[in-house]
């Protein structure tokens, strides 16, 4: 792999820890939703105590699993962020820094960019290598101080 690919993955990172943390919340929301339909079920129930409450109890561990992988992932994703961000913001040249955050903090397309910026989608993708080699020598002295 190359640095410019290195480069490239770790500035995307940002944007694939955010889609799985998404994903993980939808989890949660759907097993909220069941653990409060059993929930309700269980306490409508005539004679709730002979009804075991292992559904309830299965839920609601499933649900705290979610919420600890969450949290972790949540911090995972400030953490990349953190550095995606210090990484762009040490980059000198401004149009590359634009460049850079609208693509990989902001997930925007290469035609969006194109609009907000008011370049053809050529120079845009012309712009994005060069933006990927000032970011590469930004992470080469970070390694090497």
């Amino acid at each position: 792999m190359t640095d410019l690919q290195m480069t490239k993955a770790l500035l995307s990172s940002y944007r694939h820890a955010l889609i799985r943390t998404e994903a993980a919340l939808d989890e949660l929301y759907k097993l909220r939703k069941c653990r409060d339909q059993l929930t309700a079920y269980l306490s409508e129930t005539p004679g709730v105590d002979k009804v075991p409450r292992s559904p309830v109890e299965s839920a609601v561990a499933r649900i705290e699993r979610v919420e600890r992988i969450i949290a972790e992932g949540v911090e995972r994703l400030e953490a990349t962020a953190d550095r995606v961000r210090r990484i762009i913001d040490s980059v000198e040249d401004e149009p590359s820094r634009d460049l850079l955050t609208l693509r990989y903090l902001d997930g925007l397309r290469w035609e969006e960019i194109a609009v907000r910026l008011c370049y053809t989608y050529r120079h845009v993708t012309r712009l994005h290598g060069r933006a990927l080699r000032f970011a590469a020598e930004v992470i080469a002295r970070e390694r090497c101080p």
